[in-house]
Order: structure tokens, then sequence, then C-alpha cells
């Protein structure tokens, strides 16, 4: 779910990889970025989301 006080935090993609792995932790990131329709440039970024 969204949080107004964090949408400048988080983008779109962002958002989806959140509510991705809210509903399956264990995802792969590569299923998870093709989920959130990032190329391989977006699974450095997912794992940096996880992360943090």
């Amino acid at each position: 779910m969204k949080d107004h006080n964090s949408d400048h935090l988080l983008d779109d993609i962002s958002w989806k990889i959140l509510s991705e792995l809210q509903q399956n932790a264990r995802i792969s990131f590569a299923e998870l970025g093709r989920m959130a329709q990032v190329r391989d440039a977006g699974n450095a970024r997912i794992r940096a989301s996880v992360r943090r």
C-alpha cells in the first residue's frame, strides 16, 4: 500500500517491486525483474531496493 508521505521516495517501479515482494518474499531477482518489467540494469536496482 502506498503511504502518501513516502511517495517521493519510491517511484512506480519501486512500488511494483515492493508489492511483489510482499506477496512472495522468496521470489528470485530474475522473476521479480520480469514482473516489474525491468531489464538487466534494473536487477541492480532491485537488489539495492531489497537491501534497504
